[in-house]
C-alpha cells in the first residue's frame, strides 16, 4: 500500500482488479492494490491520492462498479 498512488484495499476482489468509485459527482477507475479493510462495516479503504481525487473526506459513502 502506498499512500500517493491511485488505488484502494479490498477484503476478497483480487489485486489488479479495476473499481470505478463514484461520490460528490466526481468517478474515478482505480485498481485493488491491497487487502483490507479490517474495520466491521467498511468494504474498501481509499489510498490517500484515491480519496483526494474524489474529493472525499476521510470516511465518506460512495458508489462502487466493478470494471472501469
Amino acid at each position: 500500500y502506498t499512500p500517493e498512488i491511485l488505488g484502494v484495499a479490498h477484503r476478497t476482489l483480487p489485486c489488479g482488479t479495476v473499481l470505478t468509485l463514484t461520490y460528490g459527482g466526481r468517478s474515478v477507475s482505480v485498481p485493488v492494490i491491497d487487502r483490507g479493510p479490517y474495520i466491521a462495516g467498511r468494504a474498501l479503504d481509499l489510498s490517500n491520492a484515491t480519496r483526494h481525487a474524489l474529493g472525499c473526506p476521510d470516511l465518506c459513502t460512495l458508489s462502487m462498479r466493478v470494471g472501469s
